[in-house]
């Protein structure tokens, strides 16, 4: 019996696979712990964040600003903000386990980008201003990591097969 194959993994060549970071293989045998350490990191701020929501083990900012203040009021309300931390528990558990990560990886997207705007845009504070940038950055280069898997999601004229025929 074969055993299925595993994808070819953050430190593939770009032409053979995921490649952005062949760099780091080349640079030595210690810098390949980089990007499941991130991948950890990220994965267990966005646990933790996801959790402290109904747990309330750690301050929430609610905002410094005006706008900042009802963007949050208005999530709270419109109980956006329960989907968004249910995205982020589930994310982070699968991020941490190593399952489905480019799938996390880009379901993570959109909430790091919602992130950055409101640390850097809406709430500019100090704080806040090193966490929504950090928080975007690490999913970034993670995506960057994962490239390969994400590939085929860049296909310019993408061809529909449906049974033996296939559909422009």
């Amino acid at each position: 019996m074969n055993k299925p194959r595993r994808g070819p993994g953050p430190f593939a060549p770009l032409g053979e696979g995921t490649g952005l970071l062949q760099s780091l293989k080349q640079g030595g045998a210690g810098l390949k712990h980089i990007v499941p350490i991130g991948r950890l990191l990220f994965g267990g701020w966005f646990l933790v964040s996801g959790v402290n929501h109904w747990l309330k083990l750690l301050p929430v900012p609610l905002g410094s600003t005006n706008v900042a203040r009802h963007f949050f009021e208005a999530l709270i309300a419109s109980r956006l903000y329960d989907v968004v931390k249910v995205i982020e528990v589930v994310a982070g558990i699968l991020l941490i386990a190593n399952r489905y990560t480019p799938l996390m990886l880009a379901a993570c997207l959109p909430l790091s980008v919602v992130i950055f705007y409101w640390d850097v845009v809406l709430d500019r504070d100090r704080v806040e201003l090193i966490f929504g940038p950090l928080a975007l950055l690490i999913n970034g280069l993670l995506i960057l990591s994962y490239f390969n898997y994400f590939k085929p999601l860049l296909t310019f004229r993408a061809i529909v097969s449906i049974g033996n025929a296939e559909v422009d």
